[in-house]
């Protein structure tokens, strides 16, 4: 009996201390336009307890008393964070869609290789620019991206020839914001075209000096001045400001007569 008396009184002082721990959070979410959102979900930042709003855009979240923000989160909505403990009785939270447009400026560098007629030869590229990210609905964050990129390519196909391309390149294509519930972090794919515009290139030697690599007259075969590839990738964009990502690029029309690119893209950026 005195067995059963303690367990009880343990059971109920557990039970009390995790009653002084934790509290109900009660609250509302209403999407962009001011109406209940149903089924938003609604977390303790930092922490492992969720809920989801009902119907009428209502939610209880049990979670401890001295938890510093909740976050709420939808589907195409940019998430929402707030310290529950000015009002934990009667939260609001007011969503708002993705981002219309954002940017970033990026710098880049790009290992990767020339290869045809069944040789490669390694380089490597530098790169520097600007891509623009346009909203195309609203209901979901996909967009347009295009910018505007100025990269330096370098290699050495032996002992002694080096090479140095010059160029402007253009992305066009599409990506996909999608926000990791809970965190900083948005997951950025993306895929579409790559426009090179090559301004400028020369091979230099000890023997023959400097080539104009776009001048038949010393090349033989002067190499193209315009080239079309394409890119697939992801990005990583942390609190809306640092964006990192890899993405791999391979050219569909020859740099020369049997030759194409490809690369492989490390990028750091900042947003805005």
């Amino acid at each position: 009996m005195k067995k059963i008396f303690m367990t009880l009184l343990l059971v109920g002082a557990s039970a009390t201390v995790f009653a002084q721990t934790t509290r109900e959070y009660k609250g509302t979410v209403l999407d962009p336009k001011g109406n209940p959102l149903a089924g938003a979900t609604v977390g303790a930042f930092g922490g492992a307890e969720e809920t989801t709003t009902d119907a009428n855009g209502k939610f209880t979240l049990e979670a401890s008393r001295w938890l510093k923000n909740i976050i709420v989160s939808s589907p195409g909505m940019e998430d929402k964070k707030k310290s529950p403990q000015k009002n934990p009785e009667n939260l609001v939270f007011k969503m708002s869609n993705h981002d219309e447009q954002w940017g970033y400026f990026y710098l880049q560098y790009s290992p990767g290789k020339f290869s045809g007629d069944g040789n490669s030869e390694s380089i490597f590229a530098v790169s520097m620019g600007y891509n623009r990210n346009i909203s195309v609905l609203t209901s979901i964050p996909l967009y347009v991206e295009f910018g505007l990129g100025y990269q330096w390519t370098h290699s050495k196909f032996d002992s002694d020839i080096k090479m140095d391309l010059y160029s402007l390149k253009v992305p066009v294509g599409a990506t996909y914001l999608y926000t990791i519930p809970n965190s900083p972090v948005d997951i950025i794919p993306r895929a579409g075209l790559d426009f090179r515009i090559n301004m400028a290139g020369r091979l230099k030697s000890s023997y023959t000096g400097k080539i104009n690599v776009f001048d038949s007259s010393e090349i033989g075969e002067a190499w193209k001045r315009f080239q079309v590839g394409f890119h697939l990738g992801v990005n990583a964009r942390i609190w809306k400001k640092l964006l990192v990502g890899y993405t791999f690029q391979h050219d569909f029309s020859k740099i020369n007569i049997d030759t194409h690119i490809t690369q492989h893209d490390i990028t750091l950026g900042y947003c805005f």
